[in-house]
């Protein structure tokens, strides 16, 4: 129901019913499919489609009888159909809960997700890529209409941007070629979804895919790290700058070099940090990547980024082995108050704050200059 709902996304967006008109526009599988994107509202029908099959194809009224029954009686004088009881239940009035089945999309699309309603059949469903690229979806049921809509979008006078039709329509070729004049990109969205074997909305193909231009410039390749013969773990420096590169050094600074996450692989070609990173940031401030067992349950997640970690730091250094070590503390250095179990890296891992601050000490300009930086020691 998620990808044919596109098609009728013009009629659903505004569409206040009770659950047989939802059935009858829809199928009788939409309360399954999209159960948590149909919500209440307040009021009951007056009104509910003809129940019988077949039927008059029309819409009868609800009325009052003794007792607290309802009936729903045909208001067709020309083509009468035989009434039907109601329930209290039948009369509840569902609305479809638009900007979260947009939202859904956007994350399948992994968009930089921002619903906004730019129009009565046009939204903006955020932006692709670091370059803020605007993505828009027209879900109108006309040619005249998406065009329109295109209309409006350019009228913003974006640099660049993508316009997704909902849905393939008549003029097709006609509406491409116009979006392309306007220095957009096009694509019909239904053609980008699918729905799994779990029910999960995913994409079958990502954006970028299709218009490469669109996504960040391509990073530099990692140059490798030259390192000594014999450099192990324990005498790497990495240090996550304040610009939010990382240095990676030898400890005696013989070697050193700078990378952008996203040449180290910490980052998607979109821009979007991943859990690894976020790993690498808390380890660099709390010294190491805490564990939370959970039943005696080893934690798989902390594993994880640990060996991911591991398999970006070695990438360009060469060195072989895990990077980490599981322990209570770690085998070299002070054990930071309140730490605990967890995986412990092998190398210094640092911000750059605490670089500067330990070059201020060295220089004098701190009162505690005379006190030895044990840390550095190794």
């Amino acid at each position: 129901m998620w990808i044919p709902l596109l098609k009728k996304l013009e009629q659903c967006a505004k569409l206040r019913a009770t659950k047989a008109e939802w059935q009858h526009r829809l199928g009788d599988d939409v309360f399954g499919s999209l159960g948590t994107l149909l919500k209440i509202t307040e009021g009951e029908a007056e009104v509910l489609p003809c129940a019988h099959r077949p039927g008059c194809g029309g819409f009868h009224e609800v009325r009052g009888l003794s007792g607290g029954r309802l009936i729903a009686v045909s208001a067709d004088d020309d083509r009468p159909c035989t009434s039907f009881a109601v329930r209290r239940v039948d009369l509840a009035i569902y609305q479809f809960d638009f900007e979260a089945y947009l939202g859904e999309i956007s994350d399948t699309l992994t968009l930089d997700t921002h619903i906004d309603r730019a129009g009565a059949t046009l939204v903006s469903l955020g932006t692709l890529s670091k370059r803020r690229v605007p993505v828009f979806m027209s879900f109108a049921s006309t040619a005249r209409k998406h065009r329109e809509n295109l209309a409006a979008v350019r009228a913003h006078d974006p640099e660049v941007f993508v316009f997704f039709l909902s849905h393939p329509c008549p003029e097709l070729s006609a509406l491409e070629r116009d979006v392309k004049l306007a220095g957009g990109r096009f694509s019909v969205l239904s053609s980008l979804l699918e729905v799994n074997r779990n029910g999960r909305l995913v994409a079958s193909l990502d954006p970028t895919d299709l218009w490469p231009d669109l996504a960040r410039d391509p990073a530099r390749p990692a140059g490798r790290l030259v390192l000594p013969d014999g450099c192990e773990w324990k005498h790497l420096v990495v240090t996550l700058l304040d610009n939010g590169n990382v240095s990676i050094s030898h400890h005696t600074g013989s070697s050193a070099r700078t990378y952008t996450p996203r040449e180290l692989k910490f980052e998607s070609q979109h821009g979007k940090e991943s859990l690894d990173w976020d790993a690498l940031k808390l380890a660099a401030h709390a010294h190491y990547i805490p564990v939370r067992e959970k039943d005696g349950e080893r934690d798989e997640d902390a594993r994880s980024r640990a060996k991911g970690i591991t398999l970006k730091l070695a990438a360009v250094t060469g060195i072989e082995g895990t990077a980490f070590t599981l322990a209570d503390s770690p085998e070299h250095g002070h054990h930071p108050r309140g730490a605990g179990r967890g995986y412990w890296p092998l190398f210094k891992l640092r911000p750059e704050t605490e670089r500067v601050q330990r070059g201020r000490r060295r220089l004098g300009n701190s009162p505690v200059a005379s006190e030895p930086d044990s840390d550095d020691e190794e």
